[in-house]
């Protein structure tokens, strides 16, 4: 194999890059749901002491947590260069971004909410050649 057709076969600093954004934020987002999960009667009972009306409830964090496993296991299949974290990340982007919309409306997070995605998108267009399958012969 020559050089030319190695660097093809790499992932390329784009997707690493995204990826190791993608990972660092939907971690955090996983850790601290989950800590608000198991703390949530703590946090609402301290709610209610500062004079928050505002209570959480399991519903609340479910969700985030469900969307962050998703997206690093999708992020790990596509540095592993397999089709299936493609399909599967954008399609739980496309969900996640709904239910935003659902839940919140329009707004500046929601339009905040595509920019990795569509970068995302872009380096995977460009290296499209190696998350093909690969056909048997």
């Amino acid at each position: 194999m020559s050089n030319l057709e190695k660097q093809r076969q790499k992932v390329g600093v784009g997707i690493k890059t995204i990826s190791v954004i993608n990972l660092a934020i939907y971690c955090v987002m996983f850790l601290f749901s989950l800590f608000g999960l198991l703390f949530k009667d703590q946090l609402n009972s301290e709610l209610v002491k500062q004079g928050v009306k505002k209570t959480y409830y399991s519903s609340n964090f479910v969700p985030i947590i469900i969307v962050s496993t998703l997206i690093v296991i999708s992020v790990i299949l596509i540095l592993l260069k397999n089709i299936s974290g493609v399909i599967l990340y954008f399609i739980v982007c496309f969900f996640n971004i709904l239910y935003s919309i659902i839940q919140s409306g329009v707004g500046v997070n929601t339009l905040t909410g595509l920019i990795l995605p569509l970068i995302m998108g872009v380096f995977v267009y460009r290296k499209r050649d190696i998350f093909k399958r690969k056909r048997q012969q």
